[in-house]
C-alpha cells in the first residue's frame, strides 16, 4: 500500500482543501450572492455537460483504467495511446455537437417556465462538455502513469480558486452573473493546462501515431471495453446528475439550486475515496494482468476499512454539527437539512464497499459493471419518480440512499460469488460500533452559541474518535500515519 497510501493521503489533503474552498464558494457565497435560480442553472449546465462528455469520450476512460498496462511503454510513446484517445474523443465530441443542435430547441421549450435562467445559458453546455472530456482524457492517462495526485490537486483545489475569484468579482460588483459563467468555464480549463504542462515536463506528452497491435483478440477486447465502458460511465454520470435534473423538472431550478448546494456535504464524506480509487484502480489492473489474487484481496480489504474509518468520522462530524452548519447559510436552504442525512448515509455505504466497482471493472467480467450501473440507473430514476413528487427534495435524498444500498449489495454478492472475496472483517463491525458510540458521546456536550459550538464539538469528536480507533488498531495505515505525526510533534 506504499504508493497507494501516499497518493491517497496527498490526494485527500488536496481534496479537503478544495472542499473548504468549495464550501466557502458554493456553500456560503453562492447562496448569499447568487439567486437559487442562478445556482440551479450552473449545476444543470454542469450535469448536462457531464452526460454529454460520456458520449464524447466513447468509453476510453474505461479503456485507460483496464487496458493501459498493455499500452504502457515509455520508450515507445506508450504505443500512441494518448493520440488514439484524442482522435476517438474528437469524433465523439462531434457527435455531441450534433445531438445538442437536434435537441437544443426541445431543452429550451422544456425549461423556459421552470428554469428560465438555465434556458438562457444552455449554449454553454458544449464548451463545458469539451473541457470535461479533455480533462478526463489527460487525467486518466496521467493516472495510468501512476500519478493520481496531479489531477486531484488541479481539479479540486486550483480550479476552485479561480471559481472563488469569479464569485468575489460579483461580490464587489465588478461583474454580473452573465460574465460569471465564462469565468467559471475558464476555471475548468486551468486543470487541463496544468496536466498538459506536467505531462510535457515528464516527457509523457507524446502524440506519436499509435503503435499497439490493434488487431485480433486485443482489438475485440478494446472495442468491448470501450462500448461497455461508455455504457458504464453514462450510467454512473446519470446516477450523479439525475436527481438534480429530476428535481428541476418537478420542482424548478430554485429547488434544484437548494438540492445541489446541500448535496455538497455528501461529496465531503466521500472525498477520501476519490484519490484512493484513482490510484488503486491502476494497481488493480496490474494485479489482474499478473493474476495476483492475493494483492487484489489485500487492496479490497484495506480500502474498505480505511474508507469506513474516514467516512464515519466526517459523517459524524457533519451530522453532529448540522444545525451549526445551517446557521452559516441563508434560511431558505434549511429545507435541505434532512437531505444531508440521507445523501451522507448513502455516501458512507458506498465507501464501506471498498473497491468492488473497480475490481469488477478491470476484471475479465468487466461487462457486469455496465449491467450493474444500468440497473442502478433504472432504479434511481424509478425511486426519484416515485418520491420527488410526494416528498420534494427529501424524496430525492431517500431515493438516492435506497438505490445506492441495493446497488452496492448486488455488487458485493457478485464479487463474493465470482471471485470468492469480500472486504469485511471483525474490525468492520467494531468500526461501526465505535462510530455509533462516538456520535452519542458527543450528544452529551451541552449546546453553545453556534460560533463556539461548531469548533469545540468538531475538535472533541475528532480527538475521541482518533484515540479510540488508534487504541483498537482498526487500521494499520491509520495507526502508521498517527505514529508519524506523533514522532514529528515530539521532535518539535
Amino acid at each position: 500500500m506504499g504508493i497507494i497510501a501516499k497518493q491517497t493521503l496527498r490526494g485527500s489533503v488536496f481534496i479537503y482543501m478544495g472542499i473548504a474552498l468549495g464550501f466557502l464558494t458554493t456553500g456560503l457565497l453562492f447562496p448569499r450572492f447568487l439567486s437559487v435560480g442562478e445556482i440551479g442553472a450552473i449545476n444543470l449546465i454542469l450535469k448536462y455537460a457531464a452526460l454529454l462528455s460520456i458520449i464524447a469520450n466513447l468509453g476510453f476512460t474505461s479503456v485507460g483504467a483496464k487496458l493501459f498496462p498493455f499500452f504502457r511503454d515509455r520508450n515507445n510513446g506508450n504505443n500512441g495511446y494518448l493520440k488514439l484517445n484524442l482522435l476517438v474523443s474528437l469524433f465523439g465530441f462531434l457527435i455531441c455537437c450534433l445531438i445538442f443542435v437536434i435537441f437544443q430547441d426541445f431543452l429550451i421549450e422544456q425549461n423556459q417556465k421552470k428554469s428560465p435562467i438555465f434556458s438562457q445559458y444552455l449554449y454553454y453546455i458544449l464548451p463545458f462538455t469539451l473541457s470535461v472530456t479533455l480533462f478526463n482524457i489527460l487525467n486518466t492517462y496521467n493516472r495510468g502513469l501512476y500519478n493520481a495526485v496531479a489531477g486531484t490537486f488541479l481539479k479540486e483545489l486550483v480550479q476552485r480558486i479561480f471559481i472563488l475569484i469569479g464569485i468575489l468579482l460579483i461580490i464587489f460588483n465588478l461583474i454580473s452573473f452573465q460574465f460569471f459563467i465564462p469565468i467559471y468555464y475558464l476555471a475548468t480549463l486551468v486543470p487541463i493546462i496544468g496536466l498538459l504542462w506536467i505531462l510535457n515536463q515528464n516527457k509523457e506528452l507524446q502524440l506519436t501515431p499509435y503503435k499497439h497491435k490493434l488487431k485480433g483478440q486485443f482489438k475485440k477486447e478494446l472495442i468491448a471495453v470501450s462500448l461497455f465502458g461508455m455504457l458504464n460511465n453514462a450510467g454512473a454520470t446519470i446516477v450523479t446528475a439525475i436527481d438534480t435534473i429530476m428535481v428541476n423538472e418537478n420542482l424548478g431550478e430554485s429547488q434544484a439550486g437548494v438540492y445541489a448546494t446541500v448535496a455538497l456535504f455528501s461529496t465531503v464524506i466521500i472525498a477520501p475515496s476519490r484519490p484512493l480509487i484513482s490510484i488503486a484502480t491502476t494497481f488493480l489492473a496490474d494485479a489482474w494482468k499478473a493474476n495476483d489474487m492475493n494483492k487484489i484481496k489485500e487492496l479490497y480489504a484495506k480500502s474498505s476499512i480505511n474508507q469506513l474509518l474516514f467516512g464515519s468520522l466526517i459523517f459524524i462530524g457533519i451530522w453532529a454539527n448540522i444545525d451549526n452548519i445551517f446557521n452559516l447559510i441563508p434560511k431558505n436552504f434549511s429545507i435541505g437539512k434532512d437531505v444531508v442525512f440521507f445523501l451522507g448515509l448513502g455516501a458512507l455505504i458506498n465507501m464501506i464497499m471498498g473497491l468492488n466497482s473497480s475490481i469488477i471493472a478491470v476484471s475479465k467480467l468487466f461487462k457486469w459493471q455496465a449491467y450493474f450501473i444500468v440497473a442502478f440507473t433504472i432504479l434511481i430514476i424509478f425511486t426519484n419518480y416515485l418520491l420527488i413528487p410526494q416528498y420534494g427534495i427529501i424524496g430525492a435524498g431517500i431515493a438516492s440512499l435506497i438505490s445506492i444500498t441495493i446497488h452496492n449489495l448486488l455488487k458485493l454478492i457478485f464479487v463474493l460469488v465470482k471471485f470468492k472475496m469480500q472486504p469485511f472483517t471483525r474490525k468492520t463491525v467494531l468500526m461501526i460500533v465505535i462510530g455509533i458510540v462516538v456520535f452519542f458521546i458527543q450528544k452529551l456536550i451541552p449546546s453553545l452559541i453556534w460560533t463556539i459550538d461548531l469548533p469545540i464539538r468538531s475538535l472533541l469528536i475528532t480527538l475521541v474518535f482518533t484515540f479510540v480507533v488508534y487504541l483498537f488498531k482498526i487500521s494499520e495505515d491509520f495507526n502508521r500515519q498517527v505514529d508519524k505525526l506523533l514522532k514529528f510533534i515530539l521532535k518539535k
